[in-house]
């Protein structure tokens, strides 16, 4: 018994000293210190939960320009991307602000040669990327993706369950950095026209996103969570020195 139980304390003891190892293994390898958060990078807590209220498809029609201006002039989201092969392009060109690339649903995952070019771009102009640590990753380094994860509603929400739907979505997430995708728009003529056929992402939901973003019941919802909207001009703070110099 009692070689049995000195074999259990050496074994024991082992396990511990491998783990010990390979904690400080790991350690230097990132110069002693555990690889900084982006909201530490951002000078936030680690326990923070920041967050980025993101429209799509903006320049797809004047409706979804107009409401995505509104939205952004109000602060009721703090980023968009821009449809560039779409007629309305030049009027939401014209409103830009802060810069980064964008994949339209997820456009470059499906197709390596199109990520690899997403990544060279981004690198070759020193922009950041829309990737996550849960989805869309493109093998650059750690550090370069800003996201831990994309959030966005799934069909199949009734109008009147469309707040709690996204109060749900925010709620359980962890302390990281979050991208909240919302689709704009008026339900106008032209909307309607455009989108007679899609119930999905069409004229009614749409409107139901804009009204749900500058709803104060949403604002408040968001304050009282602890989230701290950012945009992607402050989420480029995050990003690594070398970013744009280690470009091929």
């Amino acid at each position: 018994m009692r070689i049995a139980r000195k074999l259990i304390v050496l074994i024991v003891f082992a396990t511990a000293l491998a783990k010990a190892q390979t904690s400080q293994e790991q350690a230097s390898a990132s110069g002693g210190q555990t690889p900084q958060t982006v909201a530490e990078r951002l000078g936030y807590p680690a326990t923070s939960r920041l967050l980025v209220i993101h429209a799509d498809d903006f320049g797809m029609l004047h409706s979804v320009n107009k409401a995505t201006i509104d939205a952004l002039n109000n602060k009721w989201i703090t980023s968009a991307s821009i449809l560039v092969p779409c007629p309305w392009f030049p009027e939401a060109a014209r409103f830009a602000r802060d810069t980064h690339f964008d994949t339209h649903m997820f456009a470059v995952s499906t197709k390596p040669p199109l990520g690899v070019e997403y990544v060279k771009l981004g690198r070759a102009y020193g922009i950041p990327l829309l990737l996550d640590h849960h989805e869309l990753q493109m093998g650059v380094p750690p550090a370069a993706v800003l996201i831990d994860r994309i959030l966005f509603l799934e069909p199949g929400v009734t109008a009147d369950q469309w707040l709690n739907a996204y109060e749900n979505i925010l709620r359980q997430v962890p302390p990281g950095t979050y991208e909240l995708i919302v689709h704009l728009a008026y339900a106008d003529d032209e909307m309607r026209a455009a989108t007679y056929d899609q119930p999905n992402w069409g004229a009614q939901w749409r409107q139901n996103d804009l009204d749900t973003v500058k709803n104060a019941e949403f604002q408040k919802f968001i304050k009282d969570q602890g989230f701290i909207l950012v945009s992607w001009r402050e989420l480029a703070k995050a990003m690594p020195r070398d970013w744009k110099s280690s470009a091929n």
